[in-house]
Formats: structure tokens, C-alpha cells, sequence
């Protein structure tokens, strides 16, 4: 993608979303969720901040959205 920065783990340990991760994940009672299925939600969220954040996606999507209407 055209201007964005690669992700890198040290930017989600900045965030400190390994340890809220594991935190929420204490709450909840981690036996009713996989390793395989914490892994894929914990890389979702990463992915959508760096997303939001670091590119223009969104605005173009809405422009987008707003020239159709």
C-alpha cells in the first residue's frame, strides 16, 4: 500500500495490547476461547488500528460512499 508504514510488533507493545489483551482475556474465563481464535481476534484489532490509523482507507471509503449518494 502506497505511504503506509510496515507494522511492527514494538507499535501494539507501545499500545500495551498485549497486556490488555491478556487482561480481558483473564476476565472472561479463557476456556470458553481457543489460542487459535485469541490469536486471530488479538490480529484483527492490531491490523484495524494500524488501518485507521496510519492510512487514508476510511476517508477514501467514505468519499467513496459520499460521491454515490
Amino acid at each position: 500500500m502506497d505511504g503506509a508504514e510496515p507494522l511492527g510488533e514494538r507499535m501494539a507493545r507501545d499500545l500495551h495490547l498485549d497486556e490488555a489483551f491478556e487482561e480481558v482475556m483473564e476476565k472472561r474465563g479463557r476456556a470458553d476461547m481457543p489460542p487459535e481464535k485469541e490469536l486471530l481476534i488479538g490480529t484483527l484489532i492490531l491490523a484495524g488500528t494500524v488501518v485507521l490509523s496510519k492510512t487514508d482507507l476510511p476517508a477514501q471509503a467514505l468519499s467513496e460512499v459520499g460521491g454515490d449518494a
